[in-house]
Formats: structure tokens, sequence, C-alpha cells
């Protein structure tokens, strides 16, 4: 079963919107995915599932990635 966690949004300095996830129950421990994933695949290889019950589990779509946007402004 896969755990669904509500979808927060941070927005970056150059506007573009950041896609993440979090479960809170300590010290935070941050989850990046690689090329072509999602923080989804997190949750569906279970490591949310073990990590959430002592850890603050930090899951993040990196740009262009999920639903995290593309940066527009090549700077």
């Amino acid at each position: 079963m896969t755990l669904v966690l509500k979808t927060n949004f941070a927005n970056s300095p150059d506007g573009t919107r950041v896609a993440y996830d979090r479960s809170d129950a300590g010290p935070a421990a941050i989850l990046l995915h690689g090329g072509g994933s999602t923080r989804e695949e997190w949750h569906e290889v279970g490591y949310v599932k073990r990590l959430r019950d002592t850890f603050t589990v930090i899951k993040m779509d990196l740009c262009a990635h999920g639903e995290t946007g593309l940066p527009t402004d090549p700077d």
C-alpha cells in the first residue's frame, strides 16, 4: 500500500513552483530522485514507509519533473 501525502508547493527565487511532501517524526531526511523520476518513486519502493516513524521525510520533485515547474528564464 502506498502512503499518499499532501502535495505542498514552494517558490524558488526565479518563481518556479517546486512540489514536495513530507512526513513529520524527527530529524529531517531529504530524498532526491534521479533524472527521469519523481518523488513518488520513494513511496512506491517503500522508503517513506520505512523511514516515516523515525524521520521527517521530505521528498521533492526536481525542476521539470513530477509536479515541479520548468524554469523559463535562462538566468
